[in-house]
């Protein structure tokens, strides 16, 4: 029993060291890409460009796949907040941009709470079989936070399509629609469960050798959900990133699906159910101040 506990906490702390990096790679890979549209000569501006595509959005996603094989959602959700660490640190080095005292102060506020969350939270994965998948997306718990999910996307996109409506007698930036499509975004973004369940029953089936799971409706069913999420969330973020200012856009988004990742992997998988109460306590905590840093 010892060693089976020391593997699990050995195994997440891969995963947390994958996703960590995973973080790095991609504020490189996109500061690699913003610093190759303000270079000189084409051949320099593509090289670049090539070079952050690669990392931003190839590597850094694979890691990120990879690293929920290792490790509970619960812990490495809080960890995505080092995004905006590494942003505030690299920036000013490779990009020449300065920053404030108000942007360190929230910064170093972020990064606390991207250390308290993942130290305070469930530190073993749970390997999952399909009778785990049947459990977790085939029981009334989650059709009632489906519900609740579809519920508040369609009140989003109806106050999405009345604001787009008004948008000719709104003059400026319409901050509200802004805030819809951040936060719509980056909790399309949370919904991570899908991606978690579907590469912890790969790394379980890889190690035991048996696929017979992959026989079954359900997983492919949870990999479709993992795809899904992802292209929606990619053309929200892309949206956003395209009538707002980045400084207004990317924090909120961040924080909508750092906040969703954490409350879906405690009503859906259920992975902080087992912690202690003060534990529980710190680990919001740290959600909590990631979403204000």
């Amino acid at each position: 029993m010892d060693a089976q506990h020391y593997k699990g906490r050995f195994a997440a702390g891969i995963g947390a060291g994958m996703m960590l990096a995973k973080t790095l790679i991609i504020v490189f890979g996109l500061q690699l890409i913003s610093y190759a549209s303000r270079g000189e000569g084409e051949a320099h501006r593509c090289r670049f460009k090539i070079v952050g595509m690669a990392l931003a959005m190839a590597l850094g996603p694979i890691m990120e796949v990879a690293s929920y094989a290792f490790a509970p959602q619960s812990l490495l959700a809080p960890i995505n907040g080092f995004d905006l660490v590494w942003n505030v640190i690299l920036a000013p080095l490779l990009l020449g941009e300065k920053t404030n005292r108000a942007k360190i102060v929230g910064t170093f506020i972020v990064f606390m709470g991207s250390c308290i969350a993942p130290i305070s939270g469930p530190h073993a994965v749970t390997a999952f079989s399909l009778e785990d998948l049947r459990e977790n997306f085939l029981s009334t718990r989650f059709l009632l936070y489906a519900t609740v999910c579809m519920l508040g996307c369609l009140i989003g996109l109806d106050i999405l399509r009345r604001r787009k409506q008004l948008r000719h007698h709104v003059p400026g930036k319409d901050v509200v629609r802004g805030t819809l499509i951040g936060v719509g975004g980056g909790f399309l973004a949370g919904q991570s469960y899908f991606m978690s369940a579907s590469a912890t029953l790969l790394h379980a089936c890889m190690e035991d050798g048996t696929w017979g799971a992959w026989l079954d409706w359900l997983p492919y069913a949870t990999v479709g959900g993992a795809i899904g999420c992802a292209l929606l969330n990619a053309v929200l973020l892309n949206m956003g990133l395209a009538e707002f200012e980045a400084t207004f856009f990317v924090p909120m988004f961040a924080g909508s699906a750092i906040s969703a990742s954490c409350i879906s992997a405690s009503v859906v998988l259920r992975e902080t159910i087992d912690l202690p109460y003060w534990r529980m306590a710190c680990y919001w905590f740290g959600v909590l101040l990631i979403v204000v840093g």
